[in-house]
């Protein structure tokens, strides 16, 4: 069973995605530094966890 995502990490995530489509993409690094450019996260571990979830969304969506 793997570690599971709150909801308030996947709804600013699904937020962030639905206002800025063209910013983020499949890649981890690259959504790291575009939350980076937005200041949307509290912490280094929120930015972390929504970016590998952005990037999983982008993935499974993007296919």
């Amino acid at each position: 069973m793997g570690k599971l995502l709150t909801k308030n990490i996947k709804g600013m995530a699904d937020r962030l995605v639905e206002e800025f489509p063209d910013k983020f993409s499949k890649e981890f690094d690259k959504n790291k530094e575009a939350l980076e450019e937005l200041k949307v996260s509290p912490s280094k571990t929120v930015r972390n966890l929504t970016a590998g979830y952005i990037a999983r969304k982008v993935k499974n969506t993007k296919d």
